[in-house]
């Protein structure tokens, strides 16, 4: 047996990263919760549901702008492969977004690999990380049975 301590580096998991998303985005003032947070959020309500965004934030401050800002978590270089390699999945999302971000630890996804106007978050050794800024999307009204996906999975949130 060799006397080099072998290093252990645990997997990261989706849950700590939406934990951490949580934490980002739990900004509170004298006028209540800055954003509501819902995540595992359809496409579409009902049995016709194809997609699932892992997390959408919505900034509820007037003055912000009121934005909605989508998030996908991906923990590996290869689920991130995957994820470019089908467009249509973001598409049924962020047509509805303002801002959508991968997030994803330090190294699975790269900066310019990313397609035009999404932003990266990189989890790293202090925790979420902008690596690059998403820009502002043109999105389209939010439709009743995204706003019922979205109200479903921000009241349910922890309920299993």
């Amino acid at each position: 047996m060799s006397d080099q301590a072998v290093l252990f580096t645990p997997k990261i998991t989706e849950a700590e990263i939406l934990r951490l998303l949580r934490v980002r985005y739990a900004t509170r003032n004298g006028n209540g919760p800055r954003y509501a947070f819902a995540q595992h959020v359809r496409d579409r309500a009902g049995f016709n549901a194809s997609r699932t965004l892992d997390a959408v934030v919505m900034d509820t401050w007037p003055s912000s702008g009121l934005a909605l800002h989508g998030f996908e978590i991906k923990t590996s270089r290869a689920d991130w492969k995957r994820e470019l390699a089908q467009p249509d999945k973001a598409a049924a999302f962020t047509r509805f977004l303002d801002y959508f971000w991968v997030v994803a630890p330090e190294g699975v996804a790269l900066a310019d690999e990313l397609p035009d106007l999404w932003g990266l978050l990189e989890m790293g050794r202090r925790g979420l990380v902008m690596a690059h800024k998403a820009e502002r999307h043109a999105p389209e009204p939010v439709d009743r049975s995204f706003l019922a996906c979205l109200m479903r999975s921000a009241c349910h949130r922890g309920i299993a």
